[in-house]
């Protein structure tokens, strides 16, 4: 399903439901071995515009039994994630990008 953008007025504060049908398209991987990125392709669940998020994360050593933070027992990691849609949006203060609002993204390790 493709949507229109929605030139909503920037906001760090999301004050409606996000589509998660929109969620369920975006693309979530996580790259590299000694230094791992996520990365988020796809489109805003809030104004529907293309973004393409990416953020370090941070390795954790190992303990005794061999696991690390997210790892421990999960197949999935957690992450927010911002717009970054180069589309307007009004009130949007200066060097931003998106229309402001973020959500929590679930991806497989």
């Amino acid at each position: 399903m493709t949507h229109t953008h929605i030139a909503l007025d920037w906001s760090e504060h999301a004050d409606n439901a996000c589509d998660s049908d929109v969620l369920q398209t975006n693309q979530f991987r996580v790259h590299g071995v000694l230094s791992r990125e996520a990365q988020i392709t796809g489109h805003c669940p809030y104004c529907y515009g293309s973004i393409e998020f990416t953020r370090k994360l941070k390795l954790l050593p190992a303990n005794p039994s061999g696991t690390t933070g997210q790892s421990i027992g999960k197949k999935t990691m957690d992450i927010t994630a911002r717009c970054t849609c180069a589309l307007d949006h009004p009130g949007r203060p200066a060097g931003e990008r998106g229309c402001g609002r973020s959500w929590v993204a679930t991806g497989h390790k």
